[in-house]
């Protein structure tokens, strides 16, 4: 979730700055390495997505009906998952052939709307309540959970706005 925002908005400008310079080359290999190994995380969270099984109030019980997983998946996070996690931008060069960012300005915020879809993977943020609400601890442990869990979130959400800001002021 840290990386997300770094590249999508410092990345292009840094190595136009800096001309590509060897050293700003390799941090953002191992920023990218470490976007590849969120990836994987939350392709992993994809998969888990229909393996998990839910509780479903109106009856009363715990749904483990592989089918209804999945139903109750799609018509759930499975969107936001979806579009937070594949490359558009990567499918648009590779299999569809279009030019580089830089040919032109249609293709350019093409990019850029495609890359900014990665800030969805924030969005995921949301499920962790509701895991903490199912952990057999006392109430004190999951307060001091929610406490931290708040905080995190904080600090996410102010970082962003930093970068924002950074971005669009500079």
């Amino acid at each position: 979730m840290i990386t997300v925002p770094l590249m999508l908005f410092f990345m292009e400008t840094d190595q136009a700055e800096n001309g590509g310079i060897e050293e700003w080359t390799t941090v953002w290999r191992y920023i990218g390495y470490l976007d590849k190994l969120a990836d994987i995380a939350f392709y992993l969270d994809m998969f888990f997505g229909f393996l998990t099984s839910y509780f479903e109030r109106r009856v009363g019980e715990t749904i483990t009906s592989p089918k209804m997983i999945a139903i109750h998946y799609i018509k759930g996070d499975f969107f936001i998952d979806f579009l937070s996690t594949i490359h558009f931008e990567e499918i648009c060069k590779n299999i569809l052939k279009l030019p580089s960012p830089a040919s032109s300005n249609a293709v350019s915020k093409l990019y850029s709307f495609f890359a900014f879809l990665k800030i969805l993977k924030l969005v995921r943020v949301k499920k962790v309540p509701r895991i903490l609400k199912s952990l057999n601890d006392t109430k004190e442990t999951k307060a001091s959970y929610c406490a931290a869990f708040l905080f995190v979130v904080l600090v996410l959400y102010l970082h962003i706005v930093a970068c924002f800001l950074f971005f669009f002021l500079r």
